[in-house]
């Protein structure tokens, strides 16, 4: 099953990012960050200075970001111990309420502003339809053969949490 859901993401991410195609000016990305990438972790930073695990996706979160060499990108995340629906065609508003707070997915354009280690999402899809049509940096850098994004901002739950995300380039 986990192996049929990582391959529906793929499917999903690879659509998303046929559908963007032709969409974006073209812009020259850090060839470096192109790629396939796993998730490794994601830590929350609360502003008393805690950190914890994201609290939405949980300790265990899974992952992939692609970045192609068009400009074209596309993420999806999710906390794999949300609970299977009952009735996988007609889920109960709690449990359609539990699937997407335990995921996020987007897919878009990016573009890399190198020397001041940025790299910007433009979103064209994602799961929060509030979301679709907006931008969001990140920081990046590289750590041996490892992507860290660092959000540095993000509301939650009435809190201003940063987010650090590593991710594993896949071979």
């Amino acid at each position: 099953m986990k192996n049929g859901c990582v391959v529906l993401a793929l499917i999903v991410c690879n659509v998303a990012l046929a559908a963007t195609v032709g969409t974006a000016e073209s812009k020259k990305p850090v060839r470096r960050i192109v790629g396939t990438w796993k998730l490794v972790s994601i830590t929350a930073h609360y502003p008393d200075g805690r950190e914890s695990a994201d609290p939405d996706l949980g300790p265990s979160a899974k992952g992939y970001l692609f970045y192609d060499s068009s400009g074209h990108m596309c993420a999806q995340l999710m906390n794999p111990n949300r609970f299977d629906w009952r009735n996988p065609n007609n889920p109960t508003p709690q449990e359609g309420k539990a699937g997407v707070l335990g995921y996020d997915a987007y897919c878009g354009t990016y573009e890399v502003h190198e020397s001041e280690g940025v790299v910007i999402h433009h979103k064209e899809l994602a799961l929060v339809p509030n979301q679709v049509m907006t931008s969001v940096a990140r920081r990046f850098s590289f750590a041996g053969d490892r992507l860290v994004l660092k959000l540095i901002e993000n509301a939650h739950s009435g809190e201003r949490l940063g987010f650090t995300l590593t991710w594993e380039r896949v071979n």
